[in-house]
């Protein structure tokens, strides 16, 4: 059996238990989302959550867990709460599984709009040369490792896993052709909104900005080499379209 683990994640649905969990650097971006739209942050990340775990019930033996239900040396697919894997990346990482391997990898698909002018530069590169490496060989969930204690920071942080992967042995990695995932990196994105980034600052007009970039996104994302997230990215586009402006 392969497990799905997600990093980090709250009960979106109860409002309380997420505004205790809001971080110092996060608490102005929220209360401006909020003065922003009409569907509350929380709200719409419960939505994001919804999406992913209709998508996580289609991959074909995984199974979602807790980390401390995993059983020791079954190989983990980490991921956030609102990406997506393709229904059969469990079963074709079961076909090539071996016992000396510590890491699988795949290319990334990213379903996102630039963040700020050197991401829109970056964007534009990897699209014109696209044999250019990324800057990380282990993204959110391209990667899969086998469940230990060591394991256990690579697994909850893809920048960590890609130094060491950057580094391993040839035996230790398997690459696979496939795109066994897509990271959707969403409006709601605490990145993509700016938090932690003091040169960044996100006004109203900036974030109706984004919300119209993402319409337009999720309307014309280039499916061929995920078809399989089809249905999800029909999803985001209801919601982006859901997502009003306030007054």
């Amino acid at each position: 059996m392969i497990y799905i683990w997600i990093r980090r994640t709250c009960d979106w649905n109860d409002e309380q238990a997420f505004l205790a969990q809001v971080e110092p650097d996060f608490e102005d971006l929220l209360e401006l989302w909020n003065e922003t739209f009409d569907m509350p942050y929380h709200r719409f990340r419960a939505r994001l959550f919804e999406i992913a775990q209709a998508n996580f019930a289609e991959v074909r033996g995984a199974t979602v867990a807790e980390w401390d239900e995993i059983p020791e040396g079954a190989l983990v697919l980490p991921t956030d709460d609102d990406d997506w894997f393709a229904p059969h990346a469990a079963e074709t990482l079961e076909r090539v599984q071996r016992p000396a391997v510590k890491t699988y990898v795949w290319e990334a698909s990213f379903a996102e709009t630039p963040m700020w002018f050197g991401h829109r530069i970056y964007l534009a590169r990897r699209v014109l040369v696209p044999w250019w490496a990324p800057r990380f060989t282990c993204s959110t969930n391209t990667y899969a490792m086998p469940r230990s204690e060591d394991s256990l920071p690579l697994l909850g942080d893809h920048m960590v896993a890609s130094d060491l992967v950057d580094g391993a042995d040839a035996s230790d990695l398997v690459t696979l052709p496939d795109r066994l995932s897509l990271v959707n990196r969403t409006i709601a994105s605490k990145t993509q909104l700016g938090a932690g980034d003091r040169k960044r600052s996100s006004t109203r007009a900036e974030m109706l900005r984004k919300l119209a970039r993402y319409r337009r996104l999720y309307r014309r994302t280039d499916l061929s080499r995920t078809p399989w997230a089809k249905p999800y990215v029909a999803q985001m586009a209801e919601l982006t379209e859901e997502l009003a402006p306030r007054g």
